[in-house]
This record gives structure tokens, C-alpha cells and sequence, in this order.
């Protein structure tokens, strides 16, 4: 990533990295949540094909949950937790995060 990459600011976050730096996505929309973090990723480009076995994904979940969660974790300065992750429409992403931790 480039310097500045990562924010205090979720979306903004998520957008340098995932749409800007990376071009994994189309676009980025987070929400906060009771606890959490609510984002959608709109056509992702990083599909659950990528590891083409069911029981595989089943346990490591997708690869565009993973990112988000990664970045959502530096942005926020503390431990996330994937709760539930989806896709909608074929390529939108949705993962809802639970946040762990407060950070310092």
C-alpha cells in the first residue's frame, strides 16, 4: 500500500486500499453497527473460485472478507472478528464484522 493508505476512517480505508491500491473492487460502503462494522464490497474481483473446493472455502471463508477484515483491523487499531460474510448478486460482498478489541 501506499503511505497514507490506512486511516482512521473505515471507509476511507477501504477504499484507498481495496479500490485504489489494489483495484480489487468497484467500490466500498461501511456502516457502523452495534459493535461492529457492516461493508459492501461492490464487484468484487476476488471471487471464492479462487480456491475451487467447498469444504476449502467453508473453513477459510472468502478472500474478500479476509481483506476487508485485514484492513478494518489496521484502520481501527484493534482485533476484528468476521461474523458473516455473503455474496449478493453474484460479485457484491457483504461481511459483517464484530470489533474485539478498543484499541490503545
Amino acid at each position: 500500500m501506499g503511505v497514507g493508505a490506512i486511516s482512521s476512517d473505515v471507509a476511507t480505508s477501504l477504499t484507498n486500499c481495496l479500490v485504489n491500491h489494489l483495484t480489487v473492487a468497484r467500490g466500498v460502503t461501511a456502516m457502523p453497527s452495534e459493535g461492529g462494522v457492516t461493508v459492501v464490497v461492490r464487484e468484487s474481483r476476488v471471487g471464492g473460485e479462487l480456491y475451487g473446493n467447498e469444504l476449502v472455502r467453508a473453513v477459510l471463508g472468502l478472500p474478500t472478507a479476509s481483506l476487508v477484515a485485514s484492513v478494518v483491523a489496521e484502520s481501527l487499531n484493534s482485533p476484528v472478528v468476521i461474523e458473516t460474510e455473503e455474496v449478493r448478486g453474484g460479485k457484491d460482498v457483504v461481511v459483517k464484522l464484530r470489533v474485539v478489541g478498543g484499541g490503545p
